[in-house]
């Protein structure tokens, strides 16, 4: 849960981005878009995040890439927030 200090244990999250960018002197056009799942997990007193994302990017020098992207990340108790 993004913007939240309240976790529970084997809590699923949805969560999907996007970014564009454009450079019209060069005329070049980038798009990046990602969606996948986390699972919040408790092990002892730490709280990890697990994830699997579905990741994508194309250009218009390139053909799109599709790619899985697997992801571990520690919650900070000091800031309260993830370390990534």
């Amino acid at each position: 849960m993004r913007g939240s200090c309240t976790f529970k244990s084997n809590q699923n999250t949805n969560d999907s981005r996007r970014g564009t960018l454009l450079l019209s002197g060069e005329n070049y056009t980038h798009a990046e878009l990602y969606t996948g799942i986390e699972r919040i997990v408790r092990i002892k007193t730490e709280l990890l995040r697990f994830s699997v994302v579905g990741v994508t990017s194309g250009n218009n020098f390139e053909k799109a890439v599709y790619s899985i992207k697997f992801g571990i990340n520690f919650f900070n108790t000091f800031t309260n927030k993830w370390d990534y």
